[in-house]
């Protein structure tokens, strides 16, 4: 359930973005960053057309320490959601449902061998949302990895950007640039890497030597050649974990797939999410995990379908299906 503080800060921000978004005939998009930007410079000079300046500066006096980072993660969710349908962005573009961050939150928790600090890689950080909800379950276990972003879109990264500053006090580092571009050493390796992967053709033919790659240029699936690209960016002990298309390891094409991990990759999860989650059969998703293939010797791998959300007490137990077997790994 969502509080009350939260429904009534969307309210003040939501306002003033409407009214900015009107008075300059922008996207609403464009609008959300202007007055993000006022509300952590805490000051309204996005605009001097005073109606639309005095609603501005309500977002900004709200008192924004009052909130805890889920409640100011929730406010900022809910007009990331609000701008994207009022935008009509495509659904590559749209946010990750918080109740799928929530369950990758708590299997990275659970999974990843954090040691010291630690370090968090969205290959698709988009608007951020993933990585906050992620981020939110970590801190919940006094954790409070170094976080790093890319993606292609100024635009979504800009949004990225005034969010963290709303979010976090220790900045993340994002990068605008196609992750398949990006030469190995460029960042330091992360300890856990990430990704909400959009589905669909590689326009054109991905640099370099790609084992799922296709000879024909925009051939190539995207998240195939993504998965295999983060292999570049991840420590030789680290996880990857990745929302694909419950499909992806089925049919003709998953060859290609099959045949990277069986190389480089420890397959260690594939796991349906909840069918709920989804409007049919064919939207549906899945988790996967890798580790390198030097990380670990191969052990039983966890495959299965979380219940939906309507049978908690099947739910629970496939919580707990997932914690033996972490006990397991680890043992």
């Amino acid at each position: 359930m969502i509080n009350k503080d939260v429904t009534q800060y969307f309210d003040k921000v939501f306002e003033a973005i409407e009214a900015y978004q009107k008075a300059q005939n922008s996207t609403y998009h464009g609008a959300a960053l202007m007055v993000l930007k006022d509300i952590n410079a805490g000051e309204a000079t996005a605009i001097d057309q005073e109606d639309v300046k005095q609603k501005i500066q309500a977002a900004v006096d709200l008192d924004w320490q009052k909130l805890d980072f889920s409640a100011r993660r929730h406010v900022l969710q809910l007009i990331l959601l609000k701008i994207d349908r009022m935008d009509k962005v495509e659904p590559n573009l749209q946010l990750t449902p918080d109740g799928i961050g929530y369950l990758l939150g708590d299997l990275i928790y659970q999974t990843a061998d954090w040691t010291g600090q630690g370090s968090l890689l969205d290959l698709t950080v988009g608007t951020g949302n993933l990585l906050w909800t992620v981020e939110e379950v970590l801190l919940s276990h006094k954790l409070d990895p170094d976080r790093y972003g890319f993606d292609n879109s100024d635009e979504q990264l800009a949004l990225a950007t005034v969010s963290d500053d709303l979010l976090n006090e220790k900045p993340s580092d994002f990068y605008q640039a196609d992750v398949l571009t990006v030469p190995k050493d460029e960042i330091p390796a992360a300890d856990v890497v990430l990704a909400d992967l959009p589905v669909g053709y590689y326009p054109g033919q991905p640099d370099g030597d790609y084992m799922t790659a296709s000879a024909e240029a925009n051939k190539s699936f995207a998240h195939y050649v993504m998965i295999e690209k983060a292999f570049d960016l991840v420590q030789p002990k680290g996880w990857l974990y990745f929302i694909v298309p419950a499909n992806l390891l089925d049919g003709e094409e998953s060859q290609k797939m099959l045949k990277f991990i069986t190389n480089r990759a420890r397959l260690k999860a594939f796991m349906r999410l909840p069918a709920d989650y989804f409007k049919n059969a064919a939207a549906a998703k899945a988790v996967l995990v890798l580790q390198p293939k030097e990380a670990s010797q191969q052990g039983e791998v966890l495959m299965g379908q979380y219940p939906s959300l309507k049978d908690p007490k099947g739910f629970e137990e496939f919580l707990q299906e997932i914690k033996r077997w972490v006990k397991l790994e680890k043992e």
